[in-house]
């Protein structure tokens, strides 16, 4: 499988190669929409966090006045080919299937801002400026060569050696590069002196505490210590979320993967169910991307499901660095 991924990675990264070359040529045309765009990406496969930023700037728009619109495929949502929104003025988000999870949680982390969604992002920007959105916070864009982006943020993981969409080189196609701050520093050192002219900014991930699907209460850590706990997660690197539940003290009794952007059918919910029962773990624990999913299940209605809320910290001068660069215009 490993052999197939990897193939599969240099397939990825030919293509964008090939089609990065075709639009810096100008043998494609870019296009310009009216309001700024400020791409959120990254050049590996699975999660880096893109999501957790692409909200974390939008409540930095919202509460310096600024009305930022979420533009984001859609992914395996209804949506995705034929287009969709999520307005304040609808007062409520789509089932998940229709917008895609990752929107829907967005939507449900900031419902001031709008959601455009669907495969053609250009449109959606169009459509945002029709709608009288001043700013453009585009979601995984840094494959989307069709739209000229005002700045592009790429989120790079350098712990380990994961599965590519583009070459390193890419970075230097970047306005700004996010780095974990806990990466091993000689290879921060090796990547920055390659990031010439690129602005090179530190986040860590920090987990908030926990929160029952389908309230707002959130719990401290410290509270699921003594439990026995069943994690689960159907994430791109559920390595990442087991490591965060460690880094707050949690150390699973059993821990279930899933595929990424999983849908959880009855086999697998009865699987978890199963496992559950089996162990007599006290709490079940996944992500806020998961927790989407499950809430509208009966099945787990009244189980103690919960999931982990996390934040990122960055450096001011990340947000500075943004704020300087683009011509922001308050509605």
């Amino acid at each position: 499988m490993k052999s197939i991924l990897c193939f599969l990675s240099l397939f990825y990264r030919a293509g964008s190669r090939y089609m990065r070359f075709l639009y810096e040529k100008n043998i494609k045309k870019q296009q310009s929409v009216p309001i700024p765009v400020i791409s959120i990406g990254n050049i590996t496969f699975g999660g880096s966090e893109k999501t957790p930023l692409s909200i974390k700037l939008i409540k930095i728009l919202l509460e310096k006045g600024f009305k930022p619109a979420y533009i984001s495929r859609g992914y395996k949502g209804k949506w995705e080919k034929r287009g969709g929104t999520v307005l304040p003025e609808h007062n409520q988000v789509p089932y998940w299937k229709t917008t895609g999870d990752e929107p829907y949680m967005t939507a449900r982390n900031v419902p001031e801002a709008g959601i455009f969604l669907g495969k053609n992002r250009i449109a959606s920007c169009l459509n945002a400026d029709k709608k009288g959105y001043g700013v453009a916070v585009l979601d995984d864009g840094f494959q989307y060569y069709p739209l000229k982006k005002d700045l592009d943020i790429v989120l790079h993981d350098i712990s380990k050696k994961p599965l590519l969409r583009e070459s390193l080189s890419a970075l230097n196609k970047a306005h700004i590069v996010l780095l974990k701050k806990n990466s091993p520093e000689d290879k921060k050192a090796r990547l920055k002196s390659r990031l010439q002219g690129i602005s090179v900014h530190e986040y860590s991930v920090s987990p908030k505490g926990f929160v029952k699907i389908g309230t707002n209460q959130l719990l401290a850590a410290d509270v699921f210590k003594q439990k026995k706990i069943l994690a689960f997660c159907g994430i791109a690197r559920p390595e990442r979320f087991k490591k965060t539940l460690e880094e707050m003290g949690i150390r699973p009794a059993a821990f279930l993967k899933f595929p990424d952007h999983y849908d959880y059918p009855l086999t697998a919910m009865n699987k978890i169910m199963e496992k559950h029962s089996s162990l007599k773990t006290d709490i079940l624990v996944t992500t806020e991307k998961d927790s989407v999913k499950l809430e509208g299940e009966n099945r787990f209605k009244n189980m103690p499901v919960y999931y982990v809320k996390i934040d990122l910290d960055i450096e001011q001068g990340f947000f500075d660095r943004i704020f300087s660069s683009i011509n922001l215009q308050k509605q």
